[in-house]
């Protein structure tokens, strides 16, 4: 019996051991097994850019596993000595890195707060979730940029008999702060004359105009400090650069367009581009061309800028014209102002595609006149299908009766004509439903007889003759306004 007993015992036991297994997990759970594996180490860690107190940095990312995954961190040192496992921590530490992307992308970071013209070391890390940390990248040294200078200038320094509409093209050799390039940081003590300081079509490079212009047979300077900066705030390099203009003459007055005098010698300029440091020297007339590949408005703006010697007007005006023309001898419109030095004119009209001219002069052929020119082009004006009738021999032939509809633009005449006899009268009807500026009705008759008549806010005119010789009557209409909408009404009578 006590050995019943103690078997019994020994069975209960062995099932209490049995119910405490020694894993801890709950019936149905799935343990995941450690992560040991770290990320591969970045291998190709470069610089992508360099500025005076950066450097961008790029590499390819590597994986969670190796090359497999996505990283969930990285570290990145710099040091002023090659970064290796043993002075890692000495290295000082950089902050705000990007977070990883998957295995295989390529990432960048800029690192900055770096003194111009030095040298650093950089070395990357990748860590996992688990803590898991590659080996570091390769070291990678860097040096950047020092500071800013000017790598050009245009016309050369040491130019002489320089022309007094001289202007300056100076080129950097990286991007500068333009809040800085100002004329009070080329100094002011090595001039005496101020300056316009414009951008150009490349970003490195600007346009310095003198404002006056040079004075004849003298020394001009422009002496670049170490208040321009580059775009991180490095001073430029102070530079000093010298010229001497020539003589007072009509020669080194000129323009670098001139001769364009006429549409024959016209010089062609760009549209939407401000042209600077002109003059009107020879004759007082300048003529530039434009070329069109699509109907615009075109609007002609003239600053003046300067007025040698003073004009004879009492209130220091200028006579001064704006013409847009087709040739030599056909206005399409003119427009004449009396503009003082420091004061724009701006002179507007809708052009179908094409090349076409624009002539600037100064009415009094004895004062010269210094000035800026830009073609600034918008939306075209509404027009109608009997385009392109600006001129009289672009006239288009119509026949009695209404012509409705029709549209016109600011100073765009439009030219009509229509077969008479001798005998009939002709009369025309045209209304202009709420038009309250300029408008100007010229009608010519074959035997010479005509109506010209200039109207001031009036929306409607009824107008005959009789015509003495048979062949074609002509009909001009002019507005001055964008945008109308006129109907003419034409008839005949025997």
């Amino acid at each position: 019996m006590r050995a019943l007993m103690t078997a019994g015992l020994f069975l209960f036991m062995a099932s209490l051991v049995s119910c405490g297994d020694d894993d801890p997990t709950e019936p149905g759970s799935n343990p995941q097994p450690t992560d040991t594996t770290a990320p591969a180490a970045v291998a190709d860690l470069r610089v992508s850019g360099l500025g005076s107190r950066s450097v961008t940095l790029a590499w390819t990312a590597p994986g969670d596993d190796g090359d497999t995954g996505t990283a969930t961190a990285y570290e990145l040192r710099r040091s002023g000595a090659a970064i290796s496992a043993a002075n890692w921590n000495a290295a000082t530490p950089v902050e705000g890195l990007p977070a990883p992307v998957g295995a295989g992308g390529t990432q960048s970071f800029a690192v900055t707060g770096l003194v111009p013209g030095s040298g650093y070391h950089f070395a990357l890390v990748a860590v996992d979730e688990a803590d898991n940390r590659s080996e570091l990248s390769p070291d990678l040294e860097a040096v950047t940029l020092g500071p800013p200078g000017i790598v050009a200038i245009a016309p050369p320094a040491g130019t002489t008999g320089l022309g007094m509409m001289a202007t300056f093209t100076v080129t950097f050799d990286r991007a500068i702060d333009t809040a800085t390039l100002i004329p009070a940081n080329i100094d002011p003590a090595q001039r005496d004359f101020d300056l316009e300081i414009l951008e150009t079509a490349d970003p490195l490079a600007f346009l310095i105009v003198p404002r006056p212009s040079l004075d004849p047979s003298s020394t001009a300077t422009l002496a670049f400090t170490g208040g321009i900066t580059d775009a991180e705030g490095a001073a430029l390099v102070p530079q000093t650069f010298t010229f001497t203009t020539g003589p007072d003459d009509a020669a080194h007055w000129a323009d670098g367009h001139e001769p364009n005098e006429t549409c024959l010698t016209a010089s062609p300029v760009d549209l939407d581009v401000l042209v600077t440091s002109l003059s009107t020297v020879v004759e007082g007339v300048d003529v530039y061309s434009f070329t069109l590949e699509e109907p615009l408005m075109v609007d002609a703006r003239t600053y003046l800028k300067e007025v040698l010697p003073e004009p004879g007007d009492p209130d220091g005006n200028l006579s001064w014209n704006i013409n847009f023309l087709r040739d030599e001898a056909s206005f399409y419109s003119t427009r004449g102002a009396s503009t003082s030095a420091g004061e724009t004119e701006s002179f507007h009209f809708s052009f179908l595609p094409g090349t076409y001219f624009v002539q600037i002069y100064g009415a009094d052929d004895e004062v010269r006149a210094v000035y800026d020119l830009e073609l600034v082009t918008s939306a075209p004006c509404v027009d109608d299908g009997y385009e392109d009738n600006d001129f009289r021999d672009e006239a288009i032939l119509v026949e009695e009766g209404p012509l409705t509809g029709l549209h016109a633009c600011y100073l765009d005449a439009d030219w009509f004509k229509l077969e008479v006899v001798e005998g009939q009268t002709f009369g025309l009807d045209l209304s202009v439903p709420g038009y309250d500026s300029i408008m100007r009705v010229e009608i010519y008759e074959p035997g010479g007889g005509r109506i010209n008549e200039t109207l001031r806010n009036e929306d409607s005119f009824s107008g005959s003759l009789e015509v003495t010789r048979s062949g074609r009557l002509e009909i001009a209409i002019r507005f001055w306004q964008d945008d109308v909408v006129y109907d003419l009404d034409l008839t005949l009578a025997e």
